[in-house]
């Protein structure tokens, strides 16, 4: 049993980038335990405001999390799309730097880049210091068709940072890229044992979800059975179906 995705857990179940093979023996719980907002951060003193100019303007600084990571896969896929990349950055002159979520912040923080990409459940805590510290930073919404490219190619989702989330990194609502996470098993997993699990998380829904992370408190049982990227553990599915929420 494990974490996994949405979108990464599709192409694993279809065999696409970055998998090599298909893992057909996935089964899922359901989604929408935590929903993932991606997050683009400027800086607030000057330069383009918009994702696209920026990640194409000669000599652009971001930092983005180690290689392989959800975050800098996904931020890979919008640099292919504006028609750029890592090396194109780092040829021309500017700095793609990877690290942890501390390095990259403490980066931005110093001036070492200018612009940081993650992919962090709100209220995420770096950002939260960023917004009271000593240097002055903007959300960037993510572009209309960057969000469709991401969607229609990859099967993420997109959503809202409500603009009180961050008072001192934006002053509206923020459109973005999101991703959520699937409890993920094997098919071999005894439908006892799934039923047991998904009826718990189930009965948690709320107050007690919400005490791991506020995040959390977006999981929907009615809306958690509807993930199609890879099927529905058959005790799982009993579990929805006896809660009165999955139909047909």
């Amino acid at each position: 049993m494990g974490w996994g995705i949405d979108a990464f857990t599709a192409a694993a179940a279809r065999g696409e980038e970055p998998y090599k093979a298909k893992h057909e023996r996935l089964r899922s719980l359901g989604t929408g335990y935590s929903p993932t907002e991606h997050n683009f951060l400027r800086r607030a003193d000057g330069g383009p405001a918009d994702m696209k100019a920026i990640l194409t303007q000669k000599g652009v600084r971001i930092g983005c999390p180690q290689r392989s990571s959800t975050d800098e896969m996904t931020l890979q896929r919008i640099l292919k799309f504006c028609g750029t990349s890592p090396e194109k950055i780092r040829d021309e002159g500017g700095r793609y730097l990877n690290g942890s979520y501390n390095d990259i912040a403490g980066a931005f923080g110093d001036g070492q880049v200018d612009y940081l990409y993650v992919a962090l459940a709100k209220p995420a805590a770096i950002l939260t210091e960023i917004g009271q510290g000593r240097r002055a930073a903007k959300l960037v919404a993510f572009p209309e068709d960057v969000r469709k490219h991401l969607i229609d190619t990859y099967a993420y989702n997109q959503g809202v940072i409500p603009a009180a989330t961050y008072p001192a990194l934006q002053d509206a609502d923020v459109p973005v890229t999101t991703m959520d996470s699937v409890i993920l098993v094997h098919d071999t997993l005894p439908e006892p044992v799934a039923y047991a699990v998904t009826r718990t998380l189930i009965k948690a829904k709320g107050a007690r979800l919400t005490q791991i992370h506020a995040s959390m408190g977006a999981y929907d049982p009615a809306v958690a059975w509807k993930y199609a990227g890879v099927p529905l553990h058959p005790g799982a599915e009993r579990a929805y179906r006896e809660a009165g929420v999955m139909q047909g």
